[in-house]
C-alpha cells in the first residue's frame, strides 16, 4: 500500500507533531497572514478613498430602491404601488438583491448600498488575489499592486458606491475571470455569465467569453464542442426563462430604459472595429480612466509588450482569460451611450481583468531584463513606485473633483423635488395630487404623490414618445396624465417644448419660472423652466398660488 500524505501535511511538511511539523506550521500561518494582509491593506485604502464620497448617492439608483421595496412589500416590480409593472430599471439582478433588506427592514438609502458595494469589492479583491496566484511568479507582489491600483481608481471606487449595481458587475467580473484562469468548467462559468446579464443588459456580451475560451485554448476543437454545448445550454436555459418572465410580467422582451436610452449601434461597432477617431477616442477614454493624462503612454506600453511577449513565446496562456475579458469590457464600453455622469460610469467591467493583464504583461517584460538581479528588482521597484506615486497624485485629484461638485445628489432630489412637491399638495389640500418631472429616484422613494416620469424610464408611453413625437407627448401629458404639477429644467425643458402647445398655458400657471440658460447657451432657443400647478388645483383660490410661490 503506497505511502502519501494529505493535502494538509503535505502543504505543512510533516505528517505529526514535531519541530519540522511546527515549523511547517508556523510557516503556513506567515503565508496566509501575508495573504490577508494583501487583501486587507488595499482595502482599507479603498475604504478610506469612499470617504469623500460617503454622503453622495447617484439619484438613479432611487428607482432601484422603489422597485426593490415595492417587491419586499408585496406590491410587485413596479414603480409606485398600484401601477401595472414597467421595467424602468435595467439592474434586475440588483434590484432582487436589495429586496431582502427592505424586508428585513434594514435598508438605509445612504448607508446600506455603501455596506453592499465594500462587501462585493472586499469579495471582489478575494478572487483576484485567487487568480493572480494562478497567473503570476510573485503572487503577493502582484496582488498588492493590483488591488492597490482598483483601490487608488477614481472611476472604480466612485461607482461602486454609487447605490448603482457597479460593484455587482465587478464581482461577478472577477468571479468570472478566476473561473477561467482555473479552468472551472463550463457549468460555473455559465452562471456567472448569466448572472452578469441579469445585472446589466449590456453585460449579456460576457456570455461570450467561455467558448472563446475553449476554442482559443484547446487545440483539438472537437474537444471544446461538448463543454460550449454544456454552457451554452445552461445560459440558455436561464436566460431564456428570464425573458419569459419578462414577457409575462411587463410585457417586452426589452427593458423599458432601452426605449428612451437605446443600446449598441452597427456604427459604434464599425468604429471600435476599425479604430475610426471616434472609435480610438473611446478606447483611449477608458485608458485615461486607468491612468489619467499617462494612459495613452499605457495603452501604448501594454500593446507593445503583449506583441513582443507574444513574438518571443514568453506570454503566459493563463493569462488569455484577462486579455479576452479586457477586450470584452472594452467592446462593452465603446458600444453604450455617452453618459453624462461623469467619471465613465461603464468602465467598471474593464478594470480587474485589464489591472490583471497589465500586472502580467509588467511581470513577463521584467523577467527578460536582461540585468542583474539587483539591477532587475531596482527597475521593478523604481517603475511600481513611479505608478503608485502618479495613480495616487491623479485619482486623488480626480475624486476631490467629482466629490466638490457630484451629478444628481441622491439627497439634493429628495429636498428639492420629492419634499417639495408634498408640501405643495399639503398647501392645496390635495389628497390625490400627482407631478411630472424628469428627476425620479428620490422622488419614487420619498414622494406620497403620484409620478410621472418625463425621462420615460418607468413610464411606456413616454419612453417611445420623448425623442421620435412631440405632439403625442403633448398629448399624453395634456389629455391622459393630467399632472396636478409639473417641473421641467435645463435639457428637459427643450425636450418636453410644452409652451409649443396652447393646452399648457391654458391648464397650467407658474408658481416659479425662468428662461432656461442652459437652453439658450446650447440651443440659442429662448424656453422656459420651472414649476407649474393645474389650474383646476386651486379652486378659484388664487391666495392659494402666493402661498405656492412663498413656499420654498
Amino acid at each position: 500500500m503506497p505511502y502519501y500524505k494529505s493535502a494538509k501535511n503535505r502543504q505543512a511538511g510533516a505528517s505529526g507533531p514535531g519541530p519540522d511539523g511546527d515549523a511547517a506550521a508556523g510557516r503556513t500561518r506567515l503565508h496566509n497572514g501575508s495573504r490577508l494582509l494583501v487583501l486587507l491593506a488595499p482595502l482599507l485604502v479603498y475604504v478610506l478613498h469612499t470617504l469623500p464620497l460617503r454622503a453622495w448617492i447617484i439619484d438613479d439608483a432611487g428607482i432601484s430602491y422603489a422597485y426593490a421595496r415595492n417587491l419586499a412589500q408585496g406590491y410587485g416590480l413596479t414603480a409606485q404601488p398600484g401601477l401595472p409593472p414597467v421595467e424602468g430599471f435595467s439592474n434586475f439582478a440588483w434590484v432582487l438583491l436589495l429586496a431582502p433588506f427592505f424586508a428585513l427592514r434594514l435598508f438605509d438609502p445612504i448607508l446600506t448600498p455603501k455596506i453592499i458595494g465594500v462587501a462585493l469589492v472586499g469579495l471582489s479583491f478575494f478572487f483576484v488575489e485567487k487568480t493572480l496566484r494562478k497567473t503570476t511568479d510573485h503572487p503577493r507582489l502582484a496582488a498588492l499592486a493590483v488591488l492597490t491600483l482598483l483601490a487608488l481608481n477614481t472611476s472604480f471606487v466612485v461607482w461602486s458606491v454609487s447605490g448603482l449595481e457597479n460593484p455587482l458587475t465587478a464581482c461577478l467580473g472577477a468571479i468570472l475571470l478566476y473561473q477561467l484562469t482555473a479552468g472551472s468548467g463550463p457549468l460555473p462559468a455559465a452562471v456567472t455569465a448569466l448572472l452578469i446579464a441579469l445585472t446589466r443588459p449590456d453585460g449579456i456580451l460576457f456570455a461570450a467569453a467561455y467558448p472563446l475560451w475553449e476554442l482559443v485554448t484547446r487545440r483539438d476543437r472537437r474537444a471544446s464542442l461538448r463543454p460550449i454545448a454544456a454552457y451554452a445550454a445552461v445560459f440558455a436555459a436561464g436566460f431564456g426563462a428570464f425573458l419569459l418572465f419578462r414577457w409575462n410580467y411587463f410585457g417586452d422582451l426589452l427593458p423599458n430604459t432601452y426605449h428612451v436610452k437605446g443600446g449598441g449601434s452597427a456604427a459604434a461597432l464599425a468604429n471600435l472595429l476599425l479604430l475610426t477617431p471616434d472609435g480610438f477616442a473611446r478606447i483611449y477614454e477608458l485608458f485615461y480612466s486607468t491612468f489619467s493624462l499617462f494612459g495613452g503612454l499605457l495603452m501604448a506600453g501594454l500593446a507593445a509588450g503583449l506583441i513582443y511577449l507574444r513574438l518571443t513565446r514568453a506570454l503566459k496562456p493563463v493569462l488569455l482569460p484577462a486579455l479576452l475579458l479586457s477586450l470584452i469590457a472594452t467592446a462593452l464600453y465603446g458600444l453604450m451611450p455617452l453618459d453624462w455622469m461623469g467619471e465613465f460610469r461603464f468602465s467598471t467591467p474593464f478594470y480587474i481583468p485589464f489591472y490583471v493583464l497589465a500586472y502580467g504583461v509588467f511581470e513577463g517584460l521584467w523577467t527578460r531584463l536582461t540585468l542583474p538581479a539587483r539591477s532587475r528588482n531596482l527597475t521593478a521597484f523604481t517603475a511600481l513606485a513611479f505608478v503608485f506615486t502618479v495613480s495616487a497624485g491623479t485619482f486623488g485629484l480626480r475624486t476631490v473633483k467629482f466629490a466638490s461638485q457630484p451629478p444628481v445628489d441622491f439627497t439634493v432630489i429628495r429636498t428639492d423635488y420629492a419634499e417639495r412637491f408634498d408640501r405643495y399638495a399639503d398647501l392645496l389640500g390635495l389628497g390625490d395630487a400627482s407631478v411630472l418631472l424628469p428627476d425620479l429616484g428620490a422622488t419614487l422613494y420619498y414622494s406620497r404623490l403620484r409620478i410621472y416620469d418625463l425621462a420615460g424610464l418607468t413610464d411606456k408611453t413616454v419612453a417611445r414618445v420623448l425623442y421620435r413625437d412631440q405632439a403625442a407627448l403633448h398629448d399624453y401629458i395634456f389629455e391622459t396624465a393630467r399632472p396636478t404639477f409639473i417641473h421641467v429644467h435645463a435639457g428637459w425643458s427643450y425636450l418636453a417644448g410644452l409652451d409649443k402647445d396652447p393646452r399648457f398655458r391654458r391648464d397650467y400657471l407658474p408658481i416659479h419660472e425662468w428662461i432656461e440658460p442652459y437652453v439658450q447657451e446650447r440651443w440659442s432657443v429662448e424656453v422656459y423652466s420651472g414649476d407649474y400647478v393645474r389650474k383646476e388645483a386651486l379652486q378659484g383660490r388664487d391666495s392659494l398660488l402666493d402661498a405656492l410661490r412663498d413656499e420654498k
